[in-house]
């Protein structure tokens, strides 16, 4: 007889969530798409949204803007970020209800 075994995911965890860049390398005026996906303590996907998603460069760094994010409702958020100045690396970092993501991705801007 089968058995049929559910995961049913935890609450979000900061710290094995998943953020990426779709381009880690821009130009000035260049735009990406930043994509974070939400996941539990044990690296299960959550599939629900509901949660708040903001984007700051760490640090004084600057030169990068980023726009609305938007809840897709299935455990991925979703913005856009548009490099404004040159000048090196940018550490983006991720919050989910106002706790920073582990995992703090680099883009990298040329002059």
């Amino acid at each position: 007889v089968p058995v049929t075994v559910a995961v049913i995911p935890g609450d979000i965890s900061t710290q094995t969530s998943l953020v990426t860049l779709s381009n880690p390398t821009l130009a000035v005026s260049g735009t990406g798409v930043i994509v974070v996906q939400a996941r539990d303590g044990a690296r299960n996907t959550i599939t629900t949204g509901g949660r708040v998603l903001t984007f700051a460069i760490a640090g004084s760094g600057g030169g990068v803007v980023f726009g609305p994010t938007t809840d897709n409702q299935n455990g991925t958020y979703v913005a856009t970020y548009t490099a404004t100045t040159g000048g090196g690396a940018r550490t983006i970092v991720a919050y989910i209800d106002g706790t920073p993501i582990a995992q703090k991705p680099v883009l990298t801007v040329s002059p």
